[in-house]
C-alpha cells in the first residue's frame, strides 16, 4: 500500500508555547512564522530560497527579507542537507509519521482477519 509522506491536514500548535516563542514579534512576523510552520508541517524542511519563502510566508515590502532572514535565524537552523530545519515539526512529524504507520498496521491486520474468516 503506497503511503503518502505529507501529514493529514491538522498540524499541531501548542498554543501556550507558540504564544511565548513568538511574544516579542509583531502580528507580520507572527503571522508570517505561522505561515513557514503551516508549509513545513505539510511539506517538510523549507528550501534556501529566500523567493520561495518569502511567497509562502506572505511577507511583502521593502523589510520582507529582512524578516525573513531574521524568522529563520530565529527559529530554524540551516542543516548539512541544505535545508531550514525547525526542531519541534521534525518531531511532530516523526511522531505523525509513526502514528499513521501503526494504524496502517492495524487496519491491514484487521481486514486480513476478516478476509480470512469471509467464507465466500
Amino acid at each position: 500500500m503506497a503511503e503518502s509522506k505529507k501529514p493529514d491536514i491538522w498540524m499541531p500548535l501548542y498554543i501556550g508555547n507558540y504564544l511565548a516563542d513568538t511574544a516579542n514579534l509583531n502580528a507580520t512576523r507572527s503571522g508570517a512564522y505561522l505561515h513557514l510552520l503551516m508549509y513545513y508541517w505539510r511539506n517538510g524542511p523549507l528550501e534556501d530560497d529566500p523567493g520561495e519563502l518569502l511567497f509562502i510566508s506572505k511577507l511583502d515590502g521593502p523589510d520582507a527579507l529582512s524578516i525573513l532572514q531574521a524568522l529563520l535565524k530565529k527559529f530554524f537552523t540551516h542543516e548539512a542537507d541544505g535545508l531550514w530545519h525547525q526542531a519541534q515539526q521534525d518531531k511532530e512529524r516523526e511522531k505523525w509519521h509513526a502514528k499513521k504507520i501503526k494504524a496502517i498496521e492495524k487496519a491491514t491486520l484487521a481486514a486480513d482477519v476478516r478476509w480470512k474468516n469471509d467464507p465466500g
